[in-house]
């Protein structure tokens, strides 16, 4: 058993209802669901896919209100996690209240669910609950006072408190489909390695259930009570597929096994799968292991894409007997893109002014850009260059830094304060540590070993040498420092920043780190070193990564 619920179940059951319309004489209703998933405060414009413009506050809100058109009696919008976090500076430097307030914009017309992703917990549930429920943060207020608060449900079943058992957020929310009486629920899961992709201190007294464990108690617990057969799952984990445009379609490749695998083991009962964090495309029919075919979904990410979901409830069965999807690309240029919405607009333009002074100050400049992705070995130029400024900012002799921590490329020009806050919006303070040299070899295998993909470290201050045919944990050949190899028995001087060494991305062998001194938040070390190179930097990738097959 998961948790007690019998102090719980009656509050959360009162919920929204899909609308206040009249009776309809019918068996069936179709309804529409806007999904979303990792907006990360993207609200403003600037993205682009083949070449033209997507994305932005003011579009996406324009194309989700032209797909509700219409369905004003039977459309509701959900957001699978990941909302804030990992934002860009017109939004962050305001606490990502601009994204919440988006969201209540939608929540005035139409019923609207949220999730919890792990960017939710960037900086600890007391933020979370604050910009949920309301409050200014010591730094506002910036667009409200006093901040309100979401005006719209935001739920996550598996992250509970390790004390007692019971959800942090409310675990459901149930709607009814007009005119047939109908219920519909909607169960929310973060990934259970969320603990791995946060800093130590952001879940410290939290618990994350499996995945699968938990979406079954609720489905079988709300059926019993209530007689509820429809049901969406907003799960904060995904997998790939291949694009295609259009409706569902059973004829193309469907997803990756990893989401595939974690789904299939979901109850019968579940209908539509609105899935996240791998900020890929997903629209495919997916059995679960006794042959009940669910609907999965994902819409890449940052508001340049959402899914548009149409499920047909019938009334005696009381379930979902057809569903459909298709993902939409949120052009600038086309359609509703051409039409911004104006409210939104006004909105995202006072983010841009308020933070226009500090995200307008200029660093330095580049005549290429310097790219995050990696090589076939592992290693980028940008990553490099991020590890050189830890290195730089604490001296020492040896710095890295995790691939997730870094969120865009460094493009060819001016680079700006805001530029480089898109790079690195974390604020994660650097951290001096010693550790031998076999903990170095320790923590460089743990590149593959207990990791769920690869995750290569970017470096600086050592090379190595690793071969791809070993199995994982003897992977490492060779380290070097200045081309030689390092002493295994020796003591070096180790830079990265707070999340690593803490464990996090589960490189646990940096908790074995002694004479731990912190130093400057990452982003000022790399603006810091920017600025002593000379104009305009350029960097290609070193060559400090080499994979042998």
């Amino acid at each position: 058993m998961i948790l007690s619920f019998s102090k719980l179940t009656m509050s959360v059951v009162v919920g929204l209802f899909w609308c206040a319309g009249a009776a309809l004489a019918q068996n069936t209703v179709d309804i529409k669901i806007l999904a979303i998933n990792d907006l990360h405060g993207q609200i403003t414009t600037g993205q682009k896919v083949s070449g033209r413009p997507v994305g932005g506050a003011a579009v996406l809100a324009s194309y989700l209100e032209s797909a509700a058109s219409g369905w004003e009696n039977c459309c509701g919008i959900v957001e699978a996690g990941d909302l804030v976090g990992a934002s860009q500076p017109e939004c962050a430097l305001m606490q990502d209240e601009p994204a919440i307030m988006l969201m209540n914009y939608f929540a005035a017309k139409m019923p609207v669910i949220g999730a919890i992703g792990n960017h939710e917990l960037d900086e600890g549930i007391p933020e979370l609950k604050r910009i949920l429920n309301g409050g200014n943060h010591a730094n506002g207020p910036f667009l409200q006072d006093p901040w309100k608060g979401a005006n719209f449900p935001v739920i996550c079943a598996n992250m509970t408190d390790s004390a007692t058992g019971f959800p942090i957020q409310y675990p459901f929310n149930i709607q009814t489909v007009p005119g047939i009486n109908v219920p519909v629920a909607f169960i929310s899961v973060v990934l259970k390695e969320t603990p791995t992709m946060v800093s130590a201190t952001a879940v410290a007294g939290l618990r994350f259930i499996d995945e699968v464990k938990t979406v079954n108690y609720y489905v079988s617990m709300l059926r019993d009570m209530f007689g509820i057969h429809a049901f969406f799952v907003l799960l904060h984990q995904g997998g790939s597929q291949t694009s295609y445009a259009g409706w569902t379609d059973t004829l193309k490749a469907g997803p990756t096994s990893d989401i595939v695998n974690l789904v299939s083991g979901f109850d019968d009962d579940v209908d539509v799968v609105c899935t996240a964090h791998s900020h890929s495309f997903t629209n495919a029919f997916v059995a679960n292991k006794n042959g009940h075919k669910m609907l999965l979904t994902q819409a890449y990410s940052k508001g340049t894409a959402y899914a548009e979901i149409v499920c047909t409830v019938d009334k005696d069965s009381r379930d979902i007997i057809a569903k459909k999807a298709q993902i939409v690309t949120t052009y600038g240029d086309a359609g509703p893109g051409l039409t911004p919405d104006p409210i939104i607009a006004v909105g995202v333009d006072t983010c841009i002014l308020k933070v226009k002074p500090l995200t307008s100050r200029v660093i330095g400049s580049t005549n290429a850009a310097i790219s995050a992705t990696q090589n076939s070995a592992g290693e980028s130029s940008l990553g490099d260059l991020i590890a050189d400024a830890h290195r730089a900012a604490m001296v020492t002799d040896f710095a890295m830094t995790n691939p997730g921590g870094i969120r865009a490329d460094l493009p060819a020009g001016t680079i700006t304060w805001g530029t480089l806050y898109t790079i690195q919006p974390f604020s994660n303070y650097l951290v001096k540590m010693n550790i031998t040299g076999q903990q170095l070899y320790d923590l460089l295998e743990q590149q593959w070993a207990g990791q769920p993909y690869i995750k290569m470290l970017q470096i600086s201050g050592f090379s190595y040498t690793w071969d791809n045919n070993p199995p994982v944990g003897g992977r490492i050949v060779e380290v070097r420092k200045n081309g030689v190899a390092i002493d295994r028995n020796a003591a070096y001087s180790m830079t990265v920043n707070n999340f690593l060494a803490g464990g996090g991305d589960n490189f646990t062998a940096l908790r074995n780190g002694t004479n731990l001194v912190n130093g400057p938040i990452d982003l000022d070390a790399l603006v810091t070193f920017i600025q002593a190179q000379a104009q305009p930097i350029n960097y290609s990738i070193q060559g400090r990564a080499i994979r042998l097959n």
